[in-house]
């Protein structure tokens, strides 16, 4: 899921993110937007604001197995990224 190879455009995705944040702002606890803001945030390589976003909707559901590979997936793209980035 999170390693989708269909990739929006970086300003629809900017535009995505700012949308999700008014979301939860407005409610905070709409979990599928902060899930969403995650796969947002993934997909610009904004890692540690995908696993923030997460680790919100984690807190409001902490008994979901699903939400909890979402993120050992999140911290692994992060670690990957970061190896990339240094070589």
């Amino acid at each position: 899921m999170i390693d989708s190879d269909i990739l929006a455009p970086t300003s629809e995705l900017y535009q995505t993110v700012s949308m999700l944040k008014e979301a939860v702002r407005l409610d905070p606890l709409y979990e599928e937007a902060y899930i969403w803001l995650a796969l947002a945030y993934s997909q610009l390589n904004e890692h540690a604001f995908a696993i923030a976003s997460l680790k919100e909707v984690i807190a409001l559901q902490p008994q979901d197995h699903g939400l909890h590979d979402m993120l050992d997936q999140l911290k692994n793209r992060l670690s990957t990224y970061l190896h990339d980035s240094t070589t």
